[in-house]
């Protein structure tokens, strides 16, 4: 037989492989450096500064997602760009993410579909934005992404969506790996950079550019399920399950008592790690220190204050943007489904550090992701009082689902007795609380109306 000489073998080589390459486009630039002619956006938030793509603010906090996006939509590609979100996370969230076959609202600034992510803790996530508003999958190597990270530097992005399959690599890892599993999801849309509502943050990209891939035959298309509100239909939220739930026995007796007293466990000295509920029977018990998100252990744990003198000598608890939480969101689910409650807490306020505009809770019962049902209460910037609920129909704060319950301005320094109350029933129920001076005696607790 006569033997296959190099030459043939190169040859055949060479062949394959420029079949392949008639395959795909060629790689075109979306951004030059100097126009965002290709993109559509918002010029008070999107501009060019020293050739990269400029969005967000470093003075102002983000009051709402904004978004830069190619004005050609498309289905198969290979992406490649660079990003850098940066900004103090003490102001709020420093988030951004490239949003992938992707379609924008009439008339607004949101988008709905894929969004790769980026910032800290939501590397090699894809959140489904605005579609079915949760996350769709998770790093495939945590740690080792960890490795090639830059927080709040300049992280080199390959994305590589190929009919239901979308794969992306960070600083050259593999960091995402996912595939659609639902077949009325569509598979073509714009890409888009984001600036996400939350803290004082810039976003910046360079260095972006596209090859089209053949399309998939037959793939879902925004137009082919029917534009955008009909596809949104077609994949919805998921909705959460809700077990029953059985009330107290009595409708009057606590079922949460958290006493500064009481229930305490320390940590490095006067650091509070847990706090137990005094009602000992009761589901709910401890709530405890909270790492996630922070980037120095503990650090998230409020401080035990003994024999606090405007408290006649009690202890309080002294909260400067910490949280102690109860890991069960179920838990609390009976309070938000007709039973009604009442709350009571005694508190001082300080001066406010300013991150979400207006919102600094004191406590809450929000159900993670979707729409954050539950109830909460907080304290605008200026220290003005409120608390309020949320249904869970619409996403916002605040509106006739997500009613915001104004009370007075609160001085620094002074404590103040506050109880707040939710009718019990369903449909339409009212919210009402109370303001009080509070002092403290040998004999306890007096108030008078504020």
């Amino acid at each position: 037989m006569r033997p296959l000489n190099f030459f043939t073998a190169a040859f055949l080589f060479a062949a394959s492989l420029n079949s392949h390459a008639q395959d795909s486009g060629s790689e075109v630039s979306l951004f030059d450096g100097q126009s965002l002619e290709q993109w559509t956006y918002d010029p008070a938030v999107w501009r060019v500064e020293d050739g990269l793509i400029t969005g967000g603010s470093t003075t102002e906090n983000i009051k709402q997602n904004f978004y830069i996006a190619t004005k050609k939509s498309y289905q198969n590609f290979e992406l490649k760009f660079s990003i850098k979100c940066s900004g103090e996370p003490k102001t709020g969230l420093i988030n951004s993410g490239i949003q992938l076959r992707s379609l924008r609202f009439p008339g607004g600034a949101d988008m709905a579909g894929y969004q790769v992510d980026c910032g800290d803790t939501w590397f090699g996530k894809i959140w489904d934005e605005s579609r079915r508003n949760r996350m769709m999958t998770t790093p495939v190597d945590p740690e080792a992404l960890a490795k090639v990270v830059d927080v709040f530097g300049w992280n080199h992005y390959r994305i590589l969506a190929e009919g239901l399959r979308i794969r992306v690599w960070i600083n050259e890892v593999l960091a995402t790996d996912f595939t659609e599993t639902n077949p009325k999801v569509a598979l073509d849309g714009h890409i888009a950079a984001q600036v996400n509502k939350g803290g004082v943050t810039l976003v910046q990209v360079k260095d972006v550019s596209i090859v089209e891939l053949p399309a998939t035959a037959d793939a879902p298309t925004w137009q082919s399920l029917g534009g955008l509100e009909k596809a949104l239909e077609q994949a919805p939220p998921a909705k959460k399950k809700r077990r029953k739930v059985k009330l107290p026995k009595s409708s009057t007796g606590p079922i949460l008592d958290l006493d500064a007293d009481k229930g305490v466990t320390l940590e490095d000295g006067d650091r509070v790690s847990i706090w137990r509920n005094q009602v000992a029977d009761a589901k709910v018990q401890d709530f405890v220190k909270r790492d996630e998100g922070r980037k120095e252990a503990g650090s998230g744990r409020p401080t035990l204050k003994k024999n606090v003198a405007a408290l006649n000598g009690h202890s309080s608890l002294e909260f400067l943007q910490q949280e102690l939480v109860h890991m069960d969101e179920d838990a609390f689910d009976h309070l938000t489904q007709g039973s009604g409650n009442t709350w009571i807490t005694v508190l001082s306020v300080q001066a406010q550090r300013i991150g979400l505009k207006d919102v600094n809770s004191f406590f809450g019962n929000l159900e993670n992701g979707e729409r954050y049902s539950g109830f909460w209460g907080a304290l605008n910037d200026d220290n003005t009082l409120w608390w309020g609920a949320r249904n869970g129909l619409t996403f916002g704060r605040f509106d006739k689902n997500n009613p915001q319950l104004l009370g007075p301005k609160l001085k620094v320094g002074k404590f103040y007795l506050i109880a707040g109350r939710m009718g019990a029933g369903q449909g339409v129920v009212r919210l009402f609380f109370r303001v009080f001076f509070a002092r403290f005696s040998a004999l306890g607790i007096q108030a008078h109306r504020g």
